[in-house]
């Protein structure tokens, strides 16, 4: 009796929602969040195209080709296989870059246009690689996924026909991204928590102090010792439990809205805006559907639906 009710716990919270036609829609969000994503970015670099992107940047194609395994796509490698010069090559890339974006924004041939995207990413990351702090992995793996799950049935200028199979494995798609998502959190949390700083509170203290690391002073400087320990154990807290925690009801709801809320303050604060808004849009998307009903069985309105 109480090895079926385990199972039937199981099944309704932990592997909850297969087939579900959430996944349909969480799907195509993710294929156009990411892709506006990259676009914006993209832009946003591509302001100081002299800075990243030229063969004379501040770090020149030279370095960043050196610095390269031999196996590496690097932009420089592609222009003397081609025989043509590196500003040829690059202004290729860029608009070959754009125009995948663009394909896999409107869900004009999803997959192709995912892999071309990723690809081009990869290439120019290594171009970036010396200014990268970790939206680059994070974006990369967001590509592979947009790339691999199955997508452009909705939301899309050429729909395709979506069937009982194509929801599953959308459904599975999406429990992909809640796991990555989760040991990713996991990693972090297990990281903090054998550092000293984060449980005794010196970490934040020094973090909100210091100008390199944060721009906008959100969390005053002189609040009593016990605040900045609490606030440090709550990072840890929740990266750790996140794993757990994030497939039971309403501990869900709690857990994610503080991951966002410590999303928020790394994009605001700490400057890493890119960073910030990446995790913010990989999670929302990926707990959307759940958090809501959370919330509507918290206010009793699903008994009204």
């Amino acid at each position: 009796m109480k090895l079926v009710l385990k199972n039937q716990v199981l099944k309704q919270h932990i592997f909850s929602g297969c087939g579900s036609k959430d996944s349909v829609f969480q799907t195509e969000l993710l294929r156009i969040g990411i892709a506006l994503y990259c676009i914006i970015s993209f832009l946003i670099l591509l302001k100081d195209y002299e800075l990243f992107f030229s063969p004379q940047s501040l770090i020149n194609w030279e370095v960043t080709n050196a610095s390269s395994y031999w196996f590496e796509l690097h932009p420089s490698k592609i222009a003397v296989l081609l025989g043509i010069s590196q500003e040829t090559m690059i202004i290729s890339l860029i608009i070959l870059y754009m125009a995948s974006l663009t394909s896999l924004l409107i869900g004009v041939l999803p997959t192709i246009s995912g892999f071309l995207s990723l690809l081009l990413f990869i290439m120019f990351s290594n171009l970036m690689s010396p200014y990268g702090y970790g939206v680059d992995v994070y974006l990369t793996i967001s590509l592979l996924f947009v790339a691999i799950f199955p997508s452009g049935h909705h939301y899309s200028i050429i729909q395709r026909n979506i069937t009982a199979e194509l929801v599953m494995l959308k459904s599975i798609s999406i429990r992909t991204l809640q796991v990555y998502l989760a040991l990713t959190y996991l990693d972090a949390g297990v990281e903090k928590a054998l550092m000293p700083g984060w449980w005794n509170g010196e970490f934040i203290f020094y973090l909100i102090n210091d100008p390199t690391c944060v721009s906008v002073h959100i969390i005053p400087d002189d609040l009593p010792v016990w605040v900045y320990r609490s606030l440090g154990i709550s990072v840890v807290l929740i990266e750790s439990l996140y794993i757990v925690l994030v497939w039971v009801p309403f501990f869900r709801t709690v857990i994610v809205l503080g991951i966002l809320a410590m999303h928020v303050f790394i994009a605001i604060s700490m400057g890493l805006t890119a960073f910030g808004i990446l995790l913010l849009i990989l999670n929302i998307i990926a707990w959307y559907p759940s958090i809501n009903k959370d919330i509507l069985k918290l206010t009793g309105h699903d008994k009204k639906l």
